[in-house]
């Protein structure tokens, strides 16, 4: 036999199940999983970057929605990266866009480093291919 409430049931259901209030607590999980769900992308949107000043503070910007602050952004060569929210504090958030200019400057220095650049490179060795076709 299956289960078929009635349409007042189905109210009362329907009532209890989309009437859930998250804890601020709960909030905070939440918005720390988007956060870092969305880290990697942001990391791949900032590839195009060449350089990065030691001035942060001219990357980082305030996030505004109805003339009022919830959060900082940064922004380079036409990139835009949100570090905020309604659930984030606004010191939290700017330590993270901080953070994420830090991070983001390492992996540029590293490339540079290693002679890389940031897109993927072809490993096949022209010199060894020429020599195979001669000998």
């Amino acid at each position: 036999m299956s289960f078929d409430p009635s349409r007042r049931q189905r109210n009362i259901l329907y009532k209890l199940l989309f009437k859930f209030n998250h804890t601020i607590e709960s909030r905070q999980r939440v918005s720390n999983g988007v956060s870092k769900y969305y880290s990697d992308r942001k990391f791949k949107r900032f590839s195009s970057v060449k350089n990065i000043d030691d001035d942060y503070s001219k990357y980082i910007r305030p996030l505004n929605k109805y003339n009022k602050q919830y959060g900082w952004y940064v922004y380079i060569e036409n990139v835009k990266a949100d570090f905020g929210g309604i659930h984030i504090p606004l010191e939290k958030s700017k330590e993270n866009a901080i953070n994420f200019i830090i991070e983001l400057k390492n992996r540029l220095a590293r490339h540079l480093d290693a002679g890389n650049s940031l897109e993927p490179l072809n490993t096949t060795c022209e010199s060894e291919n020429s020599l195979g076709e001669l000998g």
